[in-house]
C-alpha cells in the first residue's frame, strides 16, 4: 500500500480581507502610544529644552505607499511637495540644518537619512528612513516629525555616516509613582566597543573616555531636571527618556515605553540583584 499523503489548503485572503487589514494596521498605527504625537503634548510644557518640532499626520493612501514598492521618481517627487506644503502651514524655518524621524524611528545609525540639508531631499530620505525601519522591524507609525537640528561640538568626532558623538543620557522613569529607575550612558562603552567596527571603532576608542567622563560628571544634573519637572506630569507607565548635551545644554530628545528600551534588561538585572544582596 501506498503511505498517506497529507494535503495541505492555503486559503488566501480575499481582496476585501486585505484592504481591512491595510485599514488595521493603519489605524494600530495611528494609536501607538510610542508616537511622539502621543508623549510630547505630556512633557513640552514642563519646561525641558526640546528642539523646535513640527508633526505630520499620514493619511491611509501615503501609509500604505510607504509600505508598497511602487517609489516612482514621479511618486517620490510628489511626496516630497506634500511635506514641503505641510511644514509651511506651521511657518517652520526650513532654511536651516534639519533632523526628521518617523513618530517612533530615526535611522540615526545611518544618520545620513535622517540630517536633511536640502529641503528637497526631505521626502526621499524619509522614505529611505520608514524603509529602514520597516527593514528593523520597528513599529508601524503614521506621522513624520521634523525637527531643528542641534548643533553640538564636533571635538567627540561623529560615528554613524555623520552623527556627532554628543554625550547622551537614557533615563527610566515610572510616571505612576514618580520615581526614577535608573539612568544609562546611552554610548555605554562596553556595548559600543562590541557593536562597532572600522571607523566608527576607532573614533569612539579614541573618545570614549572624554564621554564617561562627561557623562558622570552631569549625569546628577540630569537626575535633578527628571526628578524636579516630571513630578508634573500626567503620563502614565514606565518610560525611558533621552537626553543629549550639546554646548553644557540639556535637550529632551526623545522617549519610549520602557520595556522596548535598550537597557531595560540590564536595569531589570541591577534591581534583582539588589533586592536579592
Amino acid at each position: 500500500m501506498g503511505e498517506k499523503i497529507n494535503k495541505f489548503v492555503i486559503k488566501l485572503p480575499t481582496l476585501e480581507e486585505i484592504e481591512q487589514m491595510k485599514m488595521d494596521a493603519y489605524e494600530r498605527a495611528k494609536q501607538n502610544k510610542v508616537n511622539m504625537s502621543y508623549w510630547l503634548p505630556f512633557i513640552e510644557d514642563l519646561g525641558f529644552n526640546i528642539p523646535e518640532t513640527i508633526i505630520i499626520p499620514l493619511d491611509r493612501e501615503r501609509f500604505n505607499w510607504l509600505r508598497s514598492d511602487s517609489y516612482s521618481s514621479v511618486a517620490i517627487n510628489e511626496f516630497t511637495e506634500f511635506l514641503k506644503s505641510e511644514i509651511q502651514k506651521h511657518n517652520f524655518d526650513t532654511n536651516r540644518k534639519l533632523f526628521i524621524k518617523s513618530g517612533i524611528f530615526s535611522n540615526k545609525f545611518n544618520f545620513r537619512t535622517c540630517k536633511v540639508d536640502d529641503i528637497d531631499r526631505i521626502g526621499k530620505q524619509f522614505l529611505e528612513l520608514y524603509y529602514a525601519s520597516m527593514i528593523f522591524g520597528a513599529d508601524n507609525t503614521a506621522e513624520l516629525v521634523v525637527r531643528e537640528f542641534i548643533e553640538s561640538e564636533e571635538s567627540k568626532g561623529k560615528i554613524y555616516e555623520g552623527m556627532p558623538l554628543n554625550t547622551e543620557f537614557r533615563v527610566f522613569y515610572d510616571f505612576d509613582n514618580f520615581e526614577v529607575m535608573g539612568i544609562f550612558n546611552y554610548w555605554d562603552t562596553e556595548v559600543m566597543f562590541n557593536h562597532l567596527s572600522g571607523k566608527d571603532l576607532l573614533v569612539f576608542k579614541e573618545k570614549y573616555k572624554e564621554i564617561e567622563e562627561d557623562y558622570e560628571k552631569s549625569k546628577e544634573l540630569v537626575l535633578e531636571e527628571v526628578s524636579t519637572k516630571l513630578k508634573y506630569c500626567k503620563l502614565k507607565g514606565k518610560w525611558s527618556i533621552d537626553f543629549m548635551k550639546a554646548y553644557d545644554k540639556l535637550y529632551l530628545i526623545d522617549m519610549a515605553l520602557a520595556e522596548q528600551s535598550y537597557y531595560y534588561n540590564k536595569l531589570l538585572k541591577v534591581s534583582e540583584n539588589n533586592v536579592n544582596s
